[in-house]
């Protein structure tokens, strides 16, 4: 990847990531982005933006712009994840109906235009209810529920989405309308990308939305991974301390109804908010204490994955940046039989603009890879990787193999190997 990318665009990369490694920086760019915006006006703000970070990290403002990048990624044999940015968080005004379902046909076309294998990502609270999400998790929190329990009920609504069950009776009086809103607009989604044979990934979000989230998307790999051919993935968070029951608990229930579990396993994205948030509300924290015991459950999660993926009864999305993360899924796989290019068993992620050394190699060496690829307008996208990146300061400090690989690239071009 890094050969078919202009000098220019390695400069402006390897600026960008030495900016990423300043905590400082990094904690107050939502502040600083504010103020930039305020002080050189709309037009001029986005106009920067589209040549500095906004240009190296997004596609652009719409699907042209991701189908665009699609194309010149597919030319170094990597694959996209299309990513049109929809999001919402507790305190923001709840969005309506009607806007829910813009949102689904927003990623309905970005299911339409991905290329065969292709993969869209999509933020559950962008087309859900949050009052909805939040009632129906407190309740199963209260409850002991998790996203896997009661198995009868996950089926019933796997078969029958205009249906409610396996909810408490006070959230559906409260929220009925909104739960068979959103089972409707996941199985709408889950049935167009099986037909166009792309594969849909829905996100993980914070642990006051998540168990909700996971039992709705539980719900549908049920009913639609029944085939080699994964057509739903789920997303399990490595940072919190319930993800190993969470992983085992899903490959459970999906083996016994006869279904795929397919999942994409990430360290998460809300580790402040979440370790914030507990401490405001006198709970315990639901994180790991440490980075390194959010790895080491990341690795075991991988594991486990490539383990049931060899035995064909599970898929996986390996998302890292980190090439020892990488490197022991690709030794894992080796030691389990299964071959780099059966990309719907093992697969790799990584975020667009970060890690392309990683991509590439991963790709010259023919194992499945994705790019995740975000497009929409300038000042909704930067807001969101402004928090992502002020979450993520632990894994922005590790990136400096980004750059060490990038200024080899320009010393090369530059006859200075």
């Amino acid at each position: 990847m890094l050969r078919s990318q202009s000098t220019s665009h390695l400069l402006r990369a390897v600026a960008l990531l030495r900016l990423c490694r300043s905590d400082r920086l990094v904690d107050r760019s939502e502040e600083i982005m504010s103020t930039a915006r305020r002080v050189l006006g709309k037009g001029m703000f986005n106009w920067t933006m589209r040549r500095t970070a906004y240009g190296h990290f997004v596609a652009g403002d719409d699907l042209p712009s991701l189908c665009r990048v699609a194309d010149t990624l597919a030319k170094d044999n990597v694959r996209c994840m299309y990513y049109p940015h929809i999001e919402s968080d507790e305190g923001e005004d709840d969005m309506s109906m009607d806007l829910h379902d813009q949102n689904t046909s927003i990623m309905l076309n970005a299911i339409d235009v991905a290329r065969e294998g292709g993969m869209v990502q999509v933020k559950l609270s962008g087309i859900a209810s949050l009052p909805m999400l939040s009632a129906w998790t407190t309740s199963m929190r209260e409850a002991g529920m998790m996203p896997y329990s009661d198995a009868s009920s996950l089926v019933k609504a796997a078969e029958k989405p205009g249906e409610v069950h396996g909810v408490d009776r006070d959230v559906v009086a409260a929220h009925g309308d909104s739960i068979v809103a959103i089972q409707r607009r996941l199985h709408r989604l889950a049935e167009r990308a099986a037909s166009r044979k792309v594969h849909v990934i829905f996100d993980a979000e914070q642990t006051y939305f998540q168990p909700a989230m996971q039992r709705l998307v539980l719900s549908v790999l049920l009913r639609w991974n029944r085939t080699d051919y994964p057509v739903a993935y789920t997303t399990v968070q490595a940072y919190l301390k319930e993800s190993d029951d969470v992983v085992q608990g899903c490959l459970d229930v999906c083996h016994a109804e006869g279904a795929r579990f397919a999942t994409k396993v990430v360290r998460g994205g809300y580790m402040k908010q979440e370790t914030r948030r507990a401490q405001d509300h006198g709970y315990e924290n639901p994180v790991w204490p440490s980075y390194e015991k959010t790895n080491e459950c990341y690795n075991r999660s991988v594991q486990l994955m490539i383990d049931r993926a060899a035995g064909d009864s599970a898929h996986v999305l390996v998302a890292t940046q980190n090439k020892d993360s990488a490197d022991l899924a690709k030794t894992r796989m080796a030691e389990r039989g299964v071959a780099p290019a059966e990309g719907t068993r093992v697969c790799f992620g990584q975020i667009y603009g970060l890690a392309d050394y990683l991509t590439s190699s991963l790709a010259e060496n023919q194992y499945v890879v994705y790019k995740s690829v975000p497009s929409g307008p300038v000042e909704g996208v930067m807001a969101y990787l402004a928090r992502r990146a002020a979450e993520n300061n632990a894994v922005l400090a590790r990136i400096h193999l980004d750059s060490s690989e990038i200024w080899k690239e320009i010393y090369r071009r530059w006859g200075m190997t």
